[in-house]
């Protein structure tokens, strides 16, 4: 018999794999336990937090890791299993924009803004939406992420610096002096 498996290698054949299974964790030892389809006795069902916790660990492992496209389909997996919890969907994004997904990592960070999102992730996932336009060599799609994002949220120093950011390599330096201008204020 082999060794058991970790706790990400639990969430991962769930989430990434679509198993059956529920994870627990279990006091003692804080393992995760899995709890076969029939539920035997004795074993709690876990509750969809510990589900949401157990995920956001193995999702931020990876990354830390730096197994981008890993990330990328167990966030995918999350996003499926939580759709009220849009942090999973920035974080897809994130890990597709940073595994060179370009196109993929637009579509999810699209989704998300689509959802209306908590203005911090409205913030990180328009940051995350510009660049994936800007490594598509769309630097005008890109400023006007920025520029709509900025809009919605015009207190957020790192949009308004990256609006302008944006504006000076267009060439537009009066917008470009008006958004660093904000970000500096906001600073």
């Amino acid at each position: 018999m082999g060794a058991a498996p970790d706790a990400l290698q639990l969430v991962a054949s769930n989430l990434v794999y679509g198993v059956d299974v529920e994870f627990l964790p279990v006091q003692a030892g804080q393992k995760l336990v899995a709890e076969n389809p029939t539920n035997p006795a004795g074993v709690p069902s876990p509750s969809p937090q510990q589900g949401i916790d157990a995920a956001s660990a193995a999702l931020n492992r990876l990354w830390h890791e730096r197994r981008f496209r890993e990330g990328a389909e167990l966030a995918k997996r999350a996003v499926a299993r939580f759709p009220d919890q849009p942090r999973f969907g920035v974080g897809q994004a994130n890990f597709l924009l940073a595994a060179g997904e370009l196109a993929a990592a637009e579509e999810a960070a699209r989704a998300v803004l689509a959802n209306n999102p908590p203005p911090d992730l409205a913030e990180e996932v328009s940051i995350i939406l510009a660049d994936a336009l800007i490594r598509q060599e769309r630097p005008a799609d890109a400023r006007l992420v920025l520029q709509e994002a900025c809009l919605m949220l015009p207190a957020s120093m790192p949009l308004q610096a990256r609006r302008g950011r944006q504006a000076m390599l267009s060439q537009d330096f009066a917008e470009a002096v008006e958004a660093l201008q904000i970000a500096c204020e906001l600073a």
